[in-house]
This record gives structure tokens, sequence and C-alpha cells, in this order.
């Protein structure tokens, strides 16, 4: 085994210059499949958050009293596909327009609270059901509007499904073109070893010592890579994780600490070892014969 281990590392430095780019290749497509990652879990648990903050606005009419707004809002409660219904009176509409306009006096001047409707915001379980919601109120006589906040949920949906598949399809470019080096790379290094491998077949060398070294060979292109790639993400985490942290305070989107990146570590050594073992399984069947 260690004359296995040493002829693989044999192989990797003779063709040093086609193991550096092995290696380039395979880091940068292991980097990107941990953004990809990283970036997919975020976006699936933002657009999470987004659905359940997605929310109908009922307003009622002055004419209503708030006995009757206060008895939808029970009949909401009781629906176990409705996850919120919040009540806001003329009084608290006023009272939060003030609040957030008090460096304005100009907007606040003859202010009333009869400007202000009573209004139900109505928050559901499914995002799916709201526009049950929306039919049923528009067709009640108490209501005066229904404003329905979806089109910021459904621009997302949109733009994170062109991010994850764009960046779907990088990934996968990248990491077929690094099997293609890798296996180019095993190739050169038979063809440089073809008449050290024909003596050896001469004195009985079994397959497996001949075939041994190239399979290490990828296996190590593989897990260089997928430290490189780790290293790179960790530097990057360690000067843009508190950005991060700001950018979505409040909103648990996905916690990248150590912990995460010790798990993408091990994912993307075990797909690295993978990757170069399966190209350089390749490389053995398309240029070595035994």
């Amino acid at each position: 085994m260690h004359k296995i281990v040493k002829n693989a590392l044999l192989n990797a430095k003779k063709g040093r210059w086609f193991t550096l780019a092995c290696v380039v290749v395979m880091s940068f497509s292991f980097f990107l499949l941990s953004i990809f990652i990283t970036v997919g879990a975020v976006s699936y648990n933002l657009l999470r958050y987004l659905e359940t903050r997605a929310q109908i606005t009922v307003f009622f009419k002055d004419s209503t009293s708030e006995q009757e707004i206060l008895l939808e809002k029970d009949q909401l409660e009781k629906d176990p596909n409705i996850l919120e219904a919040r009540y806001t009176s003329k009084d608290t509409a006023l009272q939060n327009y003030i609040s957030e306009h008090k460096d304005e006096p100009l907007l606040l001047e003859s202010l009333t609270k009869d400007i202000f409707p009573a209004s139900l915001d109505i928050r559901a379980r499914d995002l799916a059901y709201l526009p049950q919601v929306e039919k049923k109120y528009k067709e009640n006589t108490l209501v005066e509007e229904v404003v329905f906040y979806k089109d910021v949920v459904n621009s997302f949906k949109q733009f994170s499904n062109i991010i994850v598949y764009g960046g779907l399809a990088l990934v996968v470019l990248l990491l077929l073109t690094s099997t293609i080096t890798v296996l180019l790379t095993i190739g050169s290094s038979i063809y440089v070893k073809n008449e050290e491998i024909s003596v050896m077949r001469l004195v009985g060398a079994s397959n497996w010592y001949i075939r041994g070294p190239f399979l290490l060979q990828g296996v190590l292109y593989g897990t260089v890579a997928a430290v490189i790639s780790e290293v790179v993400l960790t530097v990057l985490v360690s000067f843009l994780g508190n950005d991060i942290a700001v950018l979505f305070k409040g909103i648990d989107v996905i916690k990248i600490n150590w912990l995460y990146l010790v798990v993408v570590f091990f994912i993307q050594i075990l797909f690295g070892a993978f990757l170069g073992l399966l190209a350089s399984w390749g490389a053995l069947r398309r240029y070595l014969k035994i």
C-alpha cells in the first residue's frame, strides 16, 4: 500500500502542470458547488419565511362596527389554515402613522382617526390558501378594500428559480469539465509510464498494483481541491459573515457557522474523492488495457 501511495504522488509530481490545472479547475468547481448549496439553502428558507409573512390586509367600511370586525377575527382564528389574524383599530392606525412620521409635522396636520379605516391583517399557514381568503372578503359587504401582498413573494420565487437553475447548470458544466480534466491528466500519466507498465506486466505485477496509483491519484486531486475550496469558503465567510447576519437580521434563513462549514467540508471531501476516483476509473478503462 505504501508503494502505491508513493507511486501516486510521483505520478502527480511528474505531470505537475497537468496536476496544477486539474486541482485549480476542481477547486473552482467545488467552491461554486458550496456557494450553490449555501445560496440554495438561503433561498429556500427565505422563500418559506416570505410565504409565512405574506398577508392579506382587509380594510373595513366606516359603517362597520368593532364588534362585527372582531367577530370576523374570531371566525378566522377558528380556521386551521389561518396562522394569524391581527386587528388594527382606527385609533391604533392613527397612532402608528403618527409614530412613523413624527419628524414630518406637515404630514400630521389636520389628521383624524376617521382617515384611517379599521383593518385585519391575515396570514395563512400556506400561501396557496390566501387567494380563497381574498375572494371571500372581496365579496363581503362590510369590506371597503382587500390588499393581497403577493407580488413580493412571486417576484422572489422567480428570481430564486433563476439563481438556482442557472447556478445548477454552471456547477454541472464545471463538474463535467473537472471530470474531463482528471481523465486527461490520468491519461497523460498512463502514457508517460507506458514502458514502466509494460515491464510491470512482464514481471507479474497484479492489476491492483498497476491501477492503484492512478486511482489514488484521482482521489488525491479531488481531496486537495476540496480542501482548497473549503479554505477559500472559510476565509470568505469570516470576512462576510457579519454582513450576512446584518442583512438577514431577524430572519432565520441559515446559520453559516463553523458547524455548517464542517458539514460542507465533509460533503466536498467525499464528493471530491468520488469524482476523482470515477474520472480515474474512466481513464484506466480508456487508456490502460491489462
